[in-house]
């Protein structure tokens, strides 16, 4: 079990635990969470904040991964957050939980009612190790303790060296704090299309998620694979984080897209993204959610006919491709139906134009789906 208390949970905040969250007022502080479950020492779990509550019409969201542990969170000023830290003394902390305990607050982990789908499902192959791999710290957000900062506007290695290329700076720091190191997922690059295999390679991509991006970049395990589908998604679901979403659409997209998967592990990887589909707040399926490329999946993809609960799910997000039949934008194939999420086409990032002045400042105006 973890425990986390609460010193100074004086603002109004929205707290979330894992995909549960509550509105704290100001003038009823909450004094923490106990017995959050760990089925081992590598699963994972993360707190979230959103200061003024959810309705206050702020959008950026931040929190902490962590392994099990026993954490405080204190309001650091300098930062204007919250941070985690762990205890390591639990003698210490027994103490301090059963003063919190005494003064009330303190609420066990949540219930979830019958139906709903589980933490446990959502994060199944997700470890402790996987997060750390997969977050690059800034230095002063780097803590001792089991926890990992994550926050909305936090980018990914691809966006952070494509932004970079488009604002012409090598020395640009786009990416103070931190950043998802998520494994590159690029459908066109040489990797992907083997010169004398091209024909091959378009339609197909068993090679490249088979030798590269399972052989070269996750030593052959297939749980790794689904443990980086998973972070990406709730990063995407609990932070609104966009650089996630992209990366959960490329991982998913590259299964779809490969014929060489057994089937075992596409009919596993259809109850999960089922599942994630469920759980999408509707404000996301609107915004977060590549219309064209889930239609492709389910109606055109090489692993159309094992997708039945993701078809249905995709219903729930209003999303309905005609059973056995193409929507007419889909007739083509073209480049677009292979998203690069390294190119600045898919990410529609307009950058300064010829006419500008040089010395001008450069805006970054919109960074969306095409």
């Amino acid at each position: 079990m973890s425990n986390i208390l609460f010193s100074d949970l004086d603002h109004a905040t929205t707290l979330g635990i894992d995909t549960l969250s509550i509105n704290v007022p100001a003038d009823r502080p909450l004094g923490g969470i106990r017995d959050i479950p760990h089925a081992n020492d590598t699963d994972v779990h993360v707190i979230h904040f959103q200061h003024g509550g959810a309705q206050s019409g702020s959008s950026g969201r931040y929190g902490y991964w962590f392994a099990r542990g026993n954490y405080y969170v204190v309001y650091d000023a300098s930062l204007e957050s919250y941070v985690l830290r762990e205890e390591r003394d639990p003698q210490r902390y027994a103490a301090a939980l059963r003063a919190a305990e005494a003064r009330g607050g303190v609420g066990a982990y949540p219930r979830v009612d019958a139906g709903e789908v589980l933490w446990c499902e959502l994060s199944s192959e997700l470890t402790w190790p996987v997060v750390q791999s997969l977050t690059r710290q800034s230095p002063e957000r780097t803590q001792e303790g089991r926890c990992v900062y994550v926050e909305t506007g936090l980018v990914t290695a691809e966006e952070s060296a494509l932004l970079q290329r488009v604002l012409h700076s090598e020395e640009s720091n786009v990416n103070p704090d931190g950043g998802f190191e998520y494994t590159p997922i690029r459908f066109m690059s040489r990797e992907a299309i083997r010169p004398g295999h091209e024909m091959e390679d378009y339609g197909d991509k068993s090679h490249y998620l088979n030798a590269i991006v399972l052989g070269q970049h996750m030593r052959g395990e297939w749980t790794r694979y689904i443990a980086e589908l998973q972070y990406a998604f709730l990063n995407m679901l609990l932070l609104g984080n966009y650089g996630s979403s992209l990366q959960w659409h490329a991982l998913v997209d590259l299964v779809c897209r490969s014929a060489a998967v057994p089937a075992e592990r596409v009919t596993a990887l259809d109850a999960l993204v089922s599942a994630q589909l469920h759980v999408l707040p509707q404000e996301y399926r609107d915004t977060l959610l590549n219309e064209g490329m889930w239609v492709h999946a389910v109606q055109r993809s090489l692993q159309r006919e094992h997708l039945p609960l993701t078809r249905e799910a995709l219903r729930t997000c209003g999303i309905s491709p005609a059973e056995g039949g193409e929507n007419e934008d889909d007739n083509e194939d073209n480049d677009d139906a292979y998203p690069d999420t390294q190119s600045a086409q898919y990410l529609n990032i307009e950058g300064p134009s010829d006419s500008e002045d040089e010395d001008g400042p450069v805006v970054v105006s919109r960074v969306t789906y095409r």
